[in-house]
């Protein structure tokens, strides 16, 4: 039931991606201007990344080339599969030592006779299974921020963070009214040269 959960999901991610991404490609009808074939199949890069990130984890951080987000990619969505697989683990047991406490087959071996009641039993069943939802969803979320990371990283791919920039602040009326304004520019660093 996970897994199904988990496909659906990444499907219905890809496929919100990817719809508003057919609809701003398609030819206006009234359009005179020639368009190239092309561009109407070209995707920009931030939604190739997030594309990419929706069907293989840490595919759209490579083509970001944000190399050293690919092991915490798999770190986390391994962390969370790991979860995933442990409570899956712990409800098919507690479920089965239900089974076999409720059955009239005197050859079955109760593991927790004298342990647990029956109504512990069940208590300890449904928590593992209500962990094992929690574990999904954060398997599903942390799909999701890595699909939403390697898009923003796309956007910023081009983003100059170079250590060329320098900051000029100055005080100034405020535009508003009475008060004083601070205006903050970030622009590229000119290269200095000596007369």
């Amino acid at each position: 039931m996970p897994a199904k959960w988990v496909f659906t999901g990444g499907l219905g991610l890809l496929l919100a991606i990817h719809a508003p991404l057919r609809a701003n490609h398609e030819p206006q009808p009234d359009s005179a201007s020639v368009i190239d074939p092309m561009d109407q199949n070209r995707w920009g890069r931030p939604q190739t990344a997030a594309a990419l990130s929706a069907v293989l984890p840490g595919a759209g951080q490579f083509y970001n080339r944000e190399y050293w987000k690919i092991p915490l990619v798999y770190g986390l969505i391994g962390a969370t599969g790991y979860f995933l697989y442990t409570q899956q683990t712990q409800t098919t047991h507690f479920a089965l030592a239900l089974d076999y406490r409720l059955d009239s087959d005197p050859l079955t071996i109760d593991p927790y006779v004298g342990q647990y009641t029956p109504t512990q039993l069940l208590s300890l069943k449904n928590s593992a299974r209500r962990s094992r939802d929690y574990a999904a969803l954060g398997m599903l979320a942390a799909w999701g921020f890595q699909v939403l990371d390697a898009h923003v990283g796309g956007h910023l791919y081009s983003f100059d963070v170079s250590r060329n920039l320098e900051l000029q602040a100055r005080v100034a009326p405020a535009d508003w009214g009475a008060g004083i304004g601070i205006h903050i520019h970030l622009l590229p660093q000119t290269s200095r040269t000596a007369p």
